[in-house]
C-alpha cells in the first residue's frame, strides 16, 4: 500500500449506526480515512469519483429495499472493491450477488 491512508466508505442510511460503524473501524485502524454516505445517490456519486479499499454497507437505504444491490453491482463493474454487508435483511436475498 502507498503512503496514503486506506479509504473506507460506509453506506448506511441511519446516522447513529453509521457513526457506530465508523467508530469501530477507527478504533481498530486509527489511520484509515472513512467517508460516510447516507443515500444511494450520494454513494453512487462517491463510488464513481473515489477509489475505496473497502465498502461497508447496508442493503436497504431509506425506502429503497434493494438499493445496496444496485450499489454492489456498480462497485463490481468499476473497481471490484471488497464489500462488507451489515444488514438485518436475510443473507439469502443478496448472497448470490456477493460471490
Amino acid at each position: 500500500m502507498s503512503n496514503t491512508a486506506a479509504r473506507v466508505a460506509i453506506i448506511e442510511d441511519d446516522p447513529p449506526t453509521s457513526d457506530q460503524l465508523k467508530g469501530w473501524i477507527l478504533s481498530a485502524r486509527p489511520g484509515l480515512h472513512v467517508d460516510q454516505w447516507f443515500t444511494r445517490d450520494e454513494a453512487e456519486a462517491a463510488i464513481a469519483r473515489e477509489r475505496y479499499d473497502l465498502v461497508v454497507m447496508d442493503i436497504e437505504l431509506g425506502r429503497e429495499r434493494h438499493a445496496g444491490v444496485a450499489l454492489i453491482n456498480a462497485i463490481n463493474k468499476q473497481h471490484g472493491t471488497p464489500v462488507l454487508v451489515v444488514s438485518a435483511m436475510p443473507a439469502t436475498i443478496y448472497r448470490s450477488i456477493m460471490k
